[in-house]
């Protein structure tokens, strides 16, 4: 599976929200994989959502919870929840936020790859710095920039 990573080693940082890049991208990376890795858990060890949904309550309760934010857990929820107690509060965030077609974007990426998933997210809430994004493949020991990523058109 391959790591969301900052790619742009000539970018001068404009500001201390710009210097954060890297760890948000590293962020967002591991909030991405857990989708696909958090099901495998869960068949598993079935305890284990409690936990999840404990987790997901939290986030839902943010106040700063941002949009994309909102997206993911939305995903999270139905993916990988398959619905439950949260699923009506996430709802109301997708609903308040005029992100319906942005969650059914993502979903369907998700169903895809995790880089279509990411590609989605970055087109959707972030377009600016998805030149500075990378796929960092592992077993090819190589970084493909997200931005040429190509996927089926949705």
């Amino acid at each position: 599976m391959p790591k969301l990573v900052y790619c742009d080693d000539e970018h001068e940082f404009e500001d201390d929200d710009d210097a954060r890049t890297p760890q948000l991208f590293a962020s967002l990376d591991n909030q991405i994989e857990h989708l696909f890795i958090v099901p495998i858990e869960l068949a598993r060890y079935s305890c284990a959502r409690g936990y999840w949904e404990e987790r997901i309550g939290e986030v839902l309760k943010e106040p700063r919870l941002p949009d994309d934010g909102a997206v993911m857990v939305w995903e999270f929820i139905h993916r990988v929840l398959k619905g439950g107690g949260q699923s009506g509060a996430a709802q109301v965030q997708v609903d308040q936020r005029g992100l319906g077609e942005a969650c059914d974007r993502f979903h369907q990426a998700v169903d895809e790859s995790k880089e279509a998933a990411t590609l989605c997210l970055f087109e959707t809430f972030v377009p600016a710095k998805l030149p500075r994004a990378c796929l960092d493949y592992f077993v090819q020991q190589q970084e493909i920039p997200l931005a040429s990523v190509k996927r089926p058109a949705i």
